[in-house]
């Protein structure tokens, strides 16, 4: 009869270490790795130092290896964990996830591709928006447009239900 919380302890201890070995500590590096993409896309990208046009001056050739470095230690990055970690980075693939599903392997491609690229350039956007979106990373507009539509929707209706009434 002493045995059995001996034995039920050491049972928790196993399934907690199962759990946080196989599922915690892969999603708590996951973010980490989406917080390093979303770091250099915000220092890179959103930052538009240069934004294609013609008539501005290029980035420095000191800036564009920068980009290149952070953009291809990023997706070397995100291809490594997508391949060490083939159980999580299938669950993060699974159908349960709707439409938050996370392509981690193809963002570290796409990210690498990007490294190369001309900043500005029309497939270069392509590119970023697809990092972004096989992320799961929202720009700054997929934020507030969505805010700023329920407000507007919401003033109408107050409008509309004023106006009714008088």
């Amino acid at each position: 009869m002493m045995l059995w919380p001996l034995i039920s302890g050491f049972a928790g201890g196993v399934i907690g270490w199962l759990f946080t070995t196989a599922l915690a500590q892969p999603f708590q590096k996951f973010i980490q790795l989406r917080q390093d993409v979303a770091t250099a896309l915000a220092e890179f990208e959103h930052s538009r130092l240069w934004t294609g046009n013609p008539e501005e001056e290029p980035p420095t050739r000191e800036w564009l290896e920068k980009r290149q470095i952070a953009y291809e230690k990023a997706g070397a990055a995100l291809v490594a964990y997508s391949i060490s970690n083939s159980f999580f980075t299938q669950l993060l693939l699974s159908r349960w996830l709707g439409s938050r599903r996370c392509y981690v392997r193809s963002a570290g491609d796409y990210l690498r591709n990007l490294a190369r690229m001309t900043p500005g350039s029309q497939t270069s956007e392509k590119i970023h928006g697809a990092v972004m979106r096989q992320l799961r990373l929202a720009s700054p507009f997929d934020v507030i447009l969505p805010l700023w539509k329920r407000l507007l929707v919401h003033i109408s209706v107050m409008v509309s239900s004023d106006f009714a009434r008088s």
